[in-house]
């Protein structure tokens, strides 16, 4: 979601992934084009930490909060080292084989 918000706190991040829900959608925070956009991932974390501040969620649970997101971004990153480069380029040879 790409959004321009006047308040920070109505950014639509805390419906979507609420701080006690077990049942939430499962979002990240990126940086898809700084140039652009001309903000990083630093940035959203921290407007993001401090809207959940003026909702009056405790600066702890902020954190936690945004420690799960951050977690979410880790895991939903298409770079994972459970293979070696070289099985990696294999499997790459073949592809280009197959094609």
């Amino acid at each position: 979601m790409i959004a321009d918000l006047d308040v920070v706190e109505a950014n639509q991040l805390y419906q979507m992934n609420q701080i006690h829900d077990t049942q939430n959608v499962i979002v990240c925070i990126n940086s898809d084009d700084p140039a652009v956009f001309n903000t990083n991932v630093s940035n959203e974390l921290a407007y993001i930490y401090y809207g959940m501040l003026e909702q009056n969620i405790s600066r702890e649970a902020a954190l936690l909060w945004i420690d799960r997101i951050r977690k979410n971004g880790l895991d939903s990153s298409f770079i994972h080292h459970r293979e070696s480069d070289e099985l990696l380029v294999k499997r790459l040879e073949e592809l280009i084989k197959s094609m």
